[in-house]
C-alpha cells in the first residue's frame, strides 16, 4: 500500500537572536513543519506580502525593529495564526486583549508544538485560548 504523504505546514518564525532563532526553525523542522526564518519586521512583512504560503507565525514579542504587538496583529490581518513568544507582563496582556496565543519563555518544544497547533486548529485565524 503506498502511504500518502500531506504538504507540511509552513511556519514563519521571527526572532532577532539568531541562537534562539535557530533553535525554534529546527525544533519545528524536526516535528514535521516547513520553515522559515527572518531576524525583524521589514523581513516579515514581506515575506507575508509575497504570499508564499506561509500557515502561521511564531514571533518574539519584542526587540524586531517594530513591536511584536503590531507585527502580530499585521499577520492576524493576513488571516494567518500567531504564536508569541515573551516573558514579560506587557506581552501576556496584549496576547489576552488580541485573543493571541502566548508562549512564555523559557519553554519546551512540546510546549511549542501544542500551540502552534492549538492556534492552527482552533478554526480562528489569529486566535487561540492562552
Amino acid at each position: 500500500m503506498e502511504r500518502q504523504m500531506s504538504t507540511p505546514r509552513h511556519i514563519l518564525v521571527v526572532e532577532d537572536d539568531d541562537r534562539g532563532r535557530n533553535a525554534v526553525r529546527n525544533t519545528l523542522k524536526t516535528r514535521g513543519y516547513m520553515v522559515s526564518s527572518v531576524p525583524d519586521a521589514a523581513s516579515m512583512r514581506a515575506l507575508i506580502d509575497a504570499e508564499t504560503g506561509v500557515d502561521a507565525v511564531v514571533l518574539d514579542a519584542s526587540h524586531l525593529g517594530e513591536s511584536g504587538a503590531s507585527l502580530a496583529l499585521y499577520a492576524k490581518a493576513h488571516r494567518l495564526p500567531v504564536v508569541m513568544m515573551s516573558g514579560t507582563t506587557s506581552a501576556m496582556v496584549f496576547a489576552e486583549q488580541h485573543g493571541l496565543q502566548l508562549l512564555r519563555r523559557p519553554f519546551r518544544p512540546k510546549q511549542l508544538d501544542a500551540a502552534l497547533s492549538k492556534v492552527m486548529g482552533s478554526g480562528l485565524y489569529g486566535r487561540g485560548a492562552a
